[in-house]
């Protein structure tokens, strides 16, 4: 990037090409640096002695913008050489740089600045001087008239500094954020320079469309802001990838003794199964550390679990959990301080806090007091943030700023199940995988396997599949079953896997290459102990033999996900034929995959009938597999078969029998009845084996008729079980067992956890967000996640479910006028009348609606500017039109080429009523006492509609007083949402006025009267 000596340059006589971005600007570098707090400081002046820039006195944010370029940069003086630390210093400056800008334009109800990447021929979206909005930059050397200008044009991300699964060359796990740092320098640079060109190739330098090019004037033009925030992108993704010590901030305050969101048992003992999960996510050999530290009145002394590699971790989690109980007040601040004390005395360059609390804070230390730069606060350490409650017992906005100002996410919900999904998205939000695909469905008491769950992998270096359910069961009750993009069975037991149990889930990490298979479609099942499947089918009979062989192989993962088949029979009856192909081509491959896999690591094949009997009868086997000719008739093993197949200790079986007759007390005891109906052509699957319907061929060799291949069956009505497939007459073609009797219905999640190229995030386009106004789901994925050449093809959409009624109307029904407690946990107005209207505190107590709405980057609806990898709609407004909690939850199809891969991204966002002037309720209330200079208001503010604001949320209200007016105290009155301002003014005022407006919307002040 050059050097502009110019200072104050003019931005030219051309009109501004985006007037209302600079005007923007303007005031924001105008402002004294010296005003920032702990955000950012003045350093001593440089520039006087580089450049001969006389020291300004007040430093402005451009001067501090100038000076630290002075101060650092060797690219602008060499003289300063390498300074240790150089690229963490530049990620740190400039992401501090950006936090300022973005806090200032919060305050204004402006969007956050989202992140633009240069490419070739990428549009520059927002013009500056005389460079208009949409400028093209091309990616060769542009033309220019002035002698020795650089004429660069826009290039893409290096592929040194970007992902192998991307495209690039980039080693995310030994490239530190120093040399990462160093090495995007020149690209930077470079960059900065081919905007200028872009907008201005004949212009004078630093000057107007040239701002961009010169540190003295970069940030006058809003391309600037846009630009640098891949620091933000680049840095977070980087460190998922470094060695990461994470810290779980655990809240134990009273709160936690309130009931979970089903009634099943306490927050705390639900809390505590998720922190169990989580410890369990770590992988076997890395070098990633986990410890734990409560708070209630004030954090633990110290960390009940100190920082534990993964393979000590679960027992160290069980251990530091079992002595934690409620009680006290909540010190949210008091935990994040005492996790940073822990992080900064480890090693590993990734430091990451989990946040769990179900509450609002009421104790000092408090989360203002953890953020900041000082090495004793928050810094760059990544927060996750989980609030377990309902949208009243908790402080969403607040708890949804700190997470996202340390490059996290926010989630919540007050439901157990959906609190242990959250824990694996914060897994996924702090390392380098992310969410594919996260269903919640109930597997029901006749179900013995689930709808399938498909990751489609590209590039990944590990598939992982979560399974986690509402309630305990013994252990292997319920479990996963994977099979591969070839169909074969994952051996949960082989070494490059690592399977996990605990009371409520099963976790299985599949490194890749797995058997030879990376890219495709992998595909998980909740399932549970099986016993059988009788297929009406012979196994030739498929009309694409590849599905034939995907169906045999879930069927062999679910019979043998417990690893129990450690000894197969395998027999075909079959005629002798002289053409290629033969019989049993779809069974045969499966048993071949199940076996190089070691689902089925002894497996005994016969030949003919009578060595088929003869092995049944000598026994031994776990597991047997059998198929019949459709034209056979009874055989002498049916009944050494029907033996094993009624007996509880028997094998598991797997069967093809698609006979007219014999056999029948196989059959029965299997749970299925024959039918008369044979030859289908076509069944249905209800997903729990296959989804869709499977075709079929009648079965015909040289010098043998063509005989019916299929038939159907009734279910003889035993306990336990369950039709995968059926055919169009509603009779069965498939039927399986299951061990022992039906078990009880479960909810349940199956995360998929992507480790390859395109990571979605959520983005938060603005902050607060108040009722009647439009709200704008947005999700981004980073530069390093982009395929050089993008995608060919991208399809969004967002879900939005919001509440269908006024959580601060209901919070009104309370009719109370001050908070309670619990297990010595003070609780706010808000949190009491929350209580007191619900008090099982239960999951769902308001009524929502899901909708759902397209997302695009190509500049329509909404989108902020095309093709800048966000995905964004503006929801109408009336779609908030009550205040509460709501969710967006984003689904993604990315393909390139004939490979599509699927990602999910979830966000919660709080919605409050926007106070209206009009609606408003003001009070000026005698005060007995308070003398002449003393006011007391009580204040209700009201949305157009009448929706209160709702107790405790002062935190959103601005006040300005006129001259001598000073606001000593606000506080929520009642559960109306009233508050009481005690205020003082000068008694020779004559007319002392208080003007109170929503955080982000000043120009819906109100004003109001004191005397």
């Amino acid at each position: 990037m050059s050097v502009c000596l110019t200072v104050g340059a003019v931005l030219g006589g051309a009109a501004l090409a985006n007037p209302a971005e600079d005007a923007v600007l303007s005031n924001f570098l105008a402002q004294p640096a010296s005003g920032l707090g702990d955000m950012m400081a003045p350093s001593p002046w440089m520039c006087g002695t580089l450049f001969g820039i006389p020291d300004p006195g007040t430093q402005a944010i451009l001067d501090l913008h100038m000076n630290w370029h002075c101060s650092y940069d060797n690219t602008i003086n060499p003289a300063l050489g390498r300074f240790p630390n150089d690229g963490n210093r530049f990620f740190g400056f400039h992401r501090q740089f950006l936090y300022t800008f973005n806090t200032f334009r919060q305050a204004q109800g402006l969007p956050f600045v989202q992140t633009w990447m240069p490419f070739p021929n990428a549009v520059i979206p927002l013009g500056h001087s005389t460079r208009p909005d949409n400028t093209p930059c091309p990616p060769t050397p542009i033309a220019t008239t002035v002698s020795g200008r650089w004429t660069i044009g826009c290039t893409s991300l290096p592929n040194s500094q970007r992902l192998p699964a991307a495209g690039g060359t980039l080693d995310p796990t030994v490239t530190t954020i120093e040399d990462y740092g160093n090495g995007l320098v020149p690209w930077h640079n470079g960059s900065h320079v081919a905007m200028a060109n872009s907008g201005a190739p004949n212009g004078p330098d630093c000057a107007g469309a040239r701002n961009i090019e010169c540190v003295t004037t970069a940030p006058r033009d809003p391309m600037f802001f846009r630009f640098h925030n891949f620091v933000n992108d680049l840095q977070d993704e980087l460190l998922t990838y470094q060695d990461t010590d994470v810290m779980v901030v655990f809240d134990k305050s009273g709160s936690m003794t309130l009931p979970n969101g089903i009634g099943s048992d306490t927050r705390l003992n639900s809390a505590k199964d998720a922190a169990r999960l989580f410890a369990d996510l770590l992988r076997d050999a890395s070098n990633n550390r986990v410890g734990l530290i409560s708070f209630s009145t004030a954090a633990s002394p110290s960390p009940e679990m100190p920082l534990t590699l993964a393979s000590g971790a679960n027992s160290a989690m069980n251990t530091a959990l079992s002595g934690i109980s409620a009680g006290g007040a909540t010190s949210i601040g008091g935990g994040l301080l005492g996790a940073v004390t822990a992080l900064n005395a480890s090693s590993n360059p990734h430091k990451a806090i989990l946040l769990l609390t179900d509450g609002v804070e009421n104790t000092a230390p408090m989360i203002a007091d953890a953020v900041g730069r000082n090495p004793n606060q928050l810094r760059d350490t990544h927060v996750c943030a989980v609030g377990f409650g309902t949208p009243g017992s908790l402080d969403g906005p607040r708890l949804r700023e700190l997470a996202e100002r340390q490059g996290g996410t926010y989630r919540s919900d007050a439901d157990p199940l959906t609190l242990k999904k959250y824990f694996v998205e914060c897994f996924a939000d702090i390392f380098d995988t992310f969410v594919g695909k996260d269903p919640v469905a109930t597997l029901g008491a006749a179900q013995l396997a689930s709808a399938p769950t498909v990751h489609v992998a590209s590039g990944d270096g590990e598939v992982v599949f979560v399974l986690s359910w509402d309630t305990p069961v013994p252990p292997g009750s319920l479990r996963l079953a994977v099979t591969s993009p070839s169909g074969a069975a994952v051996n949960v037991n082989a070494p490059n896997v690592e399977s996990r149990f605990g009371p409520t889930w099963h976790i299985v990490r599949i490194k890749t290459p797995y058997l030879q298979e990376r890219d495709g479609r992998w595909t998980a099942r909740a399932v549970r102990p099986l016993r059988s499947f009788v297929n009406g089918v012979s196994p030739d009979a498929f009309r694409d033999p590849a599905v034939g062989t995907a169906i045999y192989g879930q069927q062999l993962a679910q019979l043998c996900a417990a690893a129990t088949c450690g000894r197969t029979l395998y027999f075909e009856e079959a005629v002798p034929s002289l053409s290629h192909g033969g019989h049993g081509n779809s069974l045969y491959p499966a048993i071949i995959g199940a076996r190089r896999s070691g689902v089925l690591p002894a497996v005994t094949r016969v030949a003919t009938a009578a060595d088929f009997q003869a092995a049944l009868a000598q026994g031994g086997y776990d597991l047997i597999v059998v198929s019949t000719l459709p034209d056979g008739k009874a055989q002498p093993y049916d009944d050494v078969l029907a033996k094993l197949a009624c007996s509880e200790r028997g094998p598991k079986i797997l069967l093809n029998d698609a006979r007219a007759s014999g056999g029948e007390a196989t059959l029965r005891c299997l749970g299925a009845l024959r039918t008369d109906e044979r030859g289908i052509d076509r069944m249905k699957g209800d997903g729990s084996l296959f989804t869709g319907g499977v075709g079929f061929v009648a079965m015909g060799m040289p010098g043998m008729a063509m005989a019916p291949s299929t038939v159907t069956f009734k279910r003889t009505g035993a306990a336990g079980t369950a039709v995968p497939g059926v055919a169009a007459s509603g009779n069965a073609v498939v039927i399986s067992r299951a061990v022992g009797a039906a078990p009880a219905a479960q909810r349940y999640f199956i995360e998929s956890l992507a480790s390859g190229a395109a990571r979605v995030r959520p983005f938060t386009w603005r902050s607060p967000n108040y009722t009647g106004e439009s709200l704008h789901p947005a999700f981004h994925i980073p530069e390093l996640y982009m395929p050089l050449n993008g995608f060919d093809k991208v399809t969004a959409r967002v879900k939005v479910t919001r509440p269908l009624e006024s959580q601060s109307r209901l919070l009104a029904r309370a009719d109370i006028k001050e908070g309670g407690g619990q297990q010595g946990d003070p609780l706010s107005v808000r949190q009491a009348a929350d209580l007191r209207t619900n008090p099982k505190q239960a999951s769902g107590a308001i009524r929502t609606e899901t909708l759902t709405f397209p997302l695009n980057d190509a500049g329509q609806d909404g989108d902020t500017s095309a093709g800048d990898r966000y995905w964004e709609v503006a929801l109408p407004a009336d779609v908030a039109k009550f205040d509460g909690q709501y969710t967006f939850h984003a689904y993604f199809t990315l393909c390139r080429g004939a490979l599509c891969v699927d990602r999910e991204a979830e966000q919660t966002v709080t919605v409050d009523a926007l106070p209206d002037p009009a609606s408003s309720r003001v009070q000026l209330v005698p005060v007995a006492g308070a003398g002449a200079g003393g006011a007391t208001v009580l204040y209700t503010p009201l949305d157009a509609a009448g929706q209160p604001l709702g107790p405790d949320r002062q935190s959103l209200l601005r006040f300005a007083g006129s001259k001598g007016v000073d606001v000593k105290d606000v506080r929520s009155a009642d559960s109306s949402g009233t508050y009481r301002i005690t205020a003082t003014y000068d008694p020779l005022n004559t007319n002392p006025t208080l003007t109170v407006a929503p955080f982000g919307r000043p120009e819906q002040g109100l004003e109001i009267k004191l005397r």
